[in-house]
Parts: structure tokens; sequence; C-alpha cells
């Protein structure tokens, strides 16, 4: 019992800096200095100081994960980036693919195409939690 004790009292002692914490207001999610606005197909940050778009991203994770780097002056962006698009093609492949399943006649196909959709959708899963890594 003692260590839990000891665990939150450093826990309080050393205090995690408010401002990193993401919270919504409105259609903006507010990190630290920067914001970012959910577009039609990508989400956009910006920066609150100069007011200009820093970046644009397919996936909210993605968005986040870069304004939280930003914040803690990581220069983590490109990595990020890359990760992200990986999420996009991943993403419209599994689409694509969901769409022959619900089309196809061709059992032999089918498979195919079903073990194609699973692939894409734990490259991009594994994607995504290499993406949260940098946020958490």
């Amino acid at each position: 019992m003692t260590n839990v004790a000891e665990q939150l009292h450093d826990f309080i002692e050393h205090a995690v800096d408010p401002v990193m914490f993401p919270y919504q207001k409105g259609s903006k999610i507010n990190i630290g200095s920067y914001s970012i606005i959910k577009g039609k197909h990508s989400y956009t940050i910006k920066s609150y100081k100069t007011n200009a778009v820093i970046e644009e991203t397919f996936s909210k994770t993605a968005a986040v994960a870069i304004a939280k780097s930003l914040n803690k002056k990581v220069n983590a962006t490109r990595k990020i980036k890359q990760l992200d698009e990986l999420i996009t093609k991943h993403y419209l492949d599994c689409v694509f693919f969901k769409n022959i399943i619900k089309k196809c006649k061709d059992d032999f196909r089918l498979d195919i195409i079903q073990v194609r959709y699973d692939i894409s959708l734990s490259k991009m899963d594994d994607a995504r939690r290499k993406i949260e890594y940098y946020i958490f």
C-alpha cells in the first residue's frame, strides 16, 4: 500500500502540464498553442501564435500527435506524416476491398479479397498504434 501512496505523491509533486491535454471547444481541438480543425477530408493543425497552417493530416490521431510533439518541441512531424500516409493508403484499400466483397460472386476471388482486406486493416491499425506512441 505504501508503494501506491508514494506513486500518488510523486504524481502530485510532478504534475503534468495541463496545457498538453487536448480539449474540444466547438469544432476545434486545442492542444497547447495549436488547434486542430476538422475539414471535409482532413484535419488541419493551426498555430495560435502565427495564425498559420502548420500541417494537414488524414487522421485525427496523427493531428493530435503532431500538435503534442510540436508543443513538446520534439520534431517528429515527418515520421508521424509517414505513418499517416500509411493509414490513408490502407484505409482507401479497405474501402475498395469492402466494395468488392459486397459485389463479388466468385468464392475464390472473395477469399483472396477478404485476406487482402484483413492485411490492410491490420497494417492500418499498426500505423495508428505507432502514432499513438507519440501521444501517450
